[in-house]
C-alpha cells in the first residue's frame, strides 16, 4: 500500500491534480484498475477525495483531517515496470 498527495499550493489545487491523475490512469493504465476496493491481485488506484468522499468540499476535508489530494495505490502482481511506467506517463501529464 502506498499514500501519496500530488503537490499544490492549495487543498483544491491539490484535489485537482490528484483528480487529473487516476482520470488518466483509468482512461490509459495498461497495469492498473480504478477502485475503491483493496484487496485483489491487481494493483488499484482511488481517489479517495472525488470517490469515496466526495460529498464534501476540499475546504471541509481538510478541516476533519484528510488531504484533498491524497491518492491510494494498493500494488498487485504486475510487472514493477508496467506499473512504474503507468505511473510515470501519468505523472508527467499533470505538469
Amino acid at each position: 500500500m502506498i499514500y501519496f498527495t500530488p503537490k499544490g499550493s492549495t487543498p483544491a489545487d491539490r484535489h485537482h491534480k490528484a483528480e487529473t491523475l487516476v482520470d488518466t490512469i483509468a482512461d490509459e493504465s495498461y497495469s492498473m484498475t480504478l477502485a475503491v476496493s483493496l484487496g485483489n491481485i491487481r494493483t488499484l488506484i482511488e481517489h479517495p477525495g472525488s470517490m469515496t468522499h466526495s460529498a464534501i468540499p476540499p475546504e471541509e476535508q481538510v478541516k476533519r483531517g484528510m488531504d484533498p489530494g491524497g491518492v491510494r495505490l494498493s500494488i498487485g502482481l504486475e510487472k514493477a515496470e508496467d506499473i512504474i511506467g503507468d505511473l510515470s506517463s501519468a505523472l508527467k501529464r499533470m505538469k
